[in-house]
């Protein structure tokens, strides 16, 4: 069982395309502070305890094609449609989306708010948090749940340099959700760990930092920890420290998309320290797409507040 901070990509294909179309938008729904572990049905994201609402991290971005693509984010939230299947049966949920998200693009990132356009450029992406409820709102209990997505409505809201957009996209997908009791030494560890993600999720870097260190003391062995640790030390500044932490589970890492490669770069650029952040960066982008990587992180680096 691994630590969340990743992504579960939705294994779907994308319709048909046809000629004069542009383009490939990407979407996934992550699970915050959730750990993950496979089923028959596929990967599912793991809770323990009782949860009120679901804490998910939505990504949208520009891949493949050549068009800018024009977003308002409040019309491509509204547009979403979303239903969790529980023993058989279907019940509506309600998405509470954060006031604001973030654009991400080659020269750093920028607030976004729901109302104002946003314009993706090639590659460029688009990230928004949500709290996911159950309508009622009914808590999520202890079971196993599969949360469709169906994002074909939202699809027609985004326009491609001023005409509707006509790309390949995934029209709908799933995410499997297991929610479990914290009753044994491992699900209360788990639980713990999960806790500290939470801090970090919030922005308490400190305190998820002192919340890991904690975690390890007692069972120094558990990778998922050093993830969470690592990605804590950086966000918290302490770069070096944190940059030593990642390069010990960065092996284990690279069979999955997550976020560690790219905050292990992060941590090099802003130690000035490019030849490790290159050789990092090419483990996960082709050689042709490490500039651009490179000069983000640059941007990201600059850009960055100042604790």
């Amino acid at each position: 069982m691994r630590t969340l901070l990743f992504v579960l990509a939705v294994a779907l294909l994308p319709h048909p395309v046809s000629a004069g179309q542009n383009g490939y938008f990407w979407w996934n729904a992550e699970v915050q502070s959730a750990d993950k572990d496979t089923t028959p049905e596929g990967p599912a994201f793991v809770l323990y305890g009782t949860q009120r609402h679901l804490r998910v991290k939505w990504v949208f971005k520009n891949d493949e094609g050549n068009a800018s693509l024009t977003i308002i984010p409040a019309e491509l939230q509204r547009s979403l449609r979303m239903i969790a299947i529980i023993d058989g049966r279907q019940v509506p949920t309600t998405v509470r989306w954060a006031t604001t998200g973030k654009s991400m693009f080659s020269g750093g990132d920028a607030i976004a708010s729901p109302e104002e356009i946003v314009v993706l450029r090639p590659d460029d992406w688009l990230e928004w948090h949500s709290s996911v409820y159950l309508e009622g709102p009914a808590p999520w209990h202890p079971g196993s749940y599969q949360v469709s997505i169906n994002m074909a409505p939202a699809l027609a809201t985004i326009s491609a340099d001023g005409r509707p957009w006509r790309g390949r996209a995934v029209l709908e997908g799933k995410v499997l959700v297991r929610v479990t009791e914290a009753n044994t030494a491992t699900t209360r560890k788990a639980q713990r760990r999960l806790s500290a993600a939470s801090l970090l999720a919030d922005g308490r870097a400190d305190e998820a930092v002192k919340e890991y260190r904690s975690l390890l003391a007692t069972d120094p062995s558990e990778n998922a920890t050093y993830s969470g640790l690592g990605l804590a030390l950086v966000a918290a500044g302490q770069f070096r420290e944190g940059a030593s932490v990642l390069e010990r589970i960065l092996p284990s890492t690279l069979k999955e998309r997550n976020s560690v490669p790219e905050t292990l770069a992060y941590a090099y650029v802003a130690l000035n320290d490019e030849y490790n952040a290159v050789r990092v960066l090419r483990l996960i982008a082709s050689e042709t797409d490490v500039p651009a990587h490179l000069q983000r992180l640059r941007a990201v680096v600059r850009n960055r507040p100042r604790r």
